[in-house]
């Protein structure tokens, strides 16, 4: 069913109804997602209590992050281009319902269990303590700027999953892990300049290895990051900006 048939004014009512024909897709990740977050971040809390272990809880902020990428591919199971394209709901609640559980639902079920054994147990040892030290002086002024850097593979799979009928699937994660390794070659160049031509006469100045030499690095270090964060974080801003409106004009043009 096109768009001209039905009322375009925003109906919550047709919201609901979409909403009600997506679940099944969601009830999947609504009951694993939190537990395997939750398991996760108790592992994290034993792991980081020792050097070694540090080494392995990186592991973790992989799978979440994996998780986070991907929740749109839980979309896929109805497959029925034909039903989906029919239904009675204009292009904006369609994608309401969309991306308000991939954007807003999505990282809930991902990181709040992950996080609440942090915030609930506190730092598992004297290196989280400075490592999380050092997290806030690098990152507290661009805190929201730098998480906006895990939208840019979202909103790819996001768009991918609901525009493709044909290998929606390995269309979604192709395009996806390409976007992730362009932002990391991106990142990667600004690191390689930031390197190059600041951090290295900073760290030969450092002769010490304590912990407040540390935080003095991490202070310089967020200084001159803040820039590279922020242009990461604006054009992952106008990136996702992009792609929603992509998403958007491909709704509407959707039809049976």
């Amino acid at each position: 069913m096109n768009e001209t048939t039905i009322n375009n004014s925003f109906s919550w009512e047709r919201l609901g109804l979409v909403a009600r024909f997506y679940y099944p897709c969601l009830r999947l990740p609504l009951m694993i997602y939190p537990a395997v977050s939750l398991v996760l971040g108790i592992s994290n809390y034993w792991l980081t209590k020792s050097e070694i272990g540090l080494l392995f809880a990186g592991l973790l902020g992989l799978i979440l992050s994996m998780m986070f990428y991907f929740f749109p591919l839980f979309f896929t199971r109805p497959s029925s281009p034909v039903i989906e394209s029919m239904l009675p709901a204009t292009a904006a609640e369609r994608l309401t319902v969309f991306a308000g559980a991939c954007l807003i639902v999505n990282p809930i079920l991902t990181y709040l269990p992950y996080y609440m054994i942090d915030w609930i147990f506190g730092s598992s040892s004297e290196i989280m303590e400075m490592m999380d030290t050092v997290s806030k002086e690098m990152f507290g002024e661009s805190y929201f700027l730098n998480l906006a850097q895990a939208l840019p593979p979202l909103v790819t799979c996001m768009f991918v999953v609901f525009s493709k009928w044909k290998n929606r699937i390995s269309s979604a994660i192709g395009f996806t892990i390409l976007t992730i390794v362009a932002m990391s070659v991106i990142a990667g160049v600004f690191g390689i300049i930031l390197a190059v031509t600041e951090l290295a006469d900073k760290v030969d100045c450092m002769n010490n290895n304590s912990y407040e030499q540390g935080v003095v690095i991490g202070k310089f270090l967020a200084n001159k990051m803040l820039p590279m964060i922020i242009s990461l974080g604006a054009l992952s801003l106008i990136y996702t900006v992009l792609m929603i409106s992509l998403h958007y004009r491909k709704l509407r043009r959707q039809q049976v």
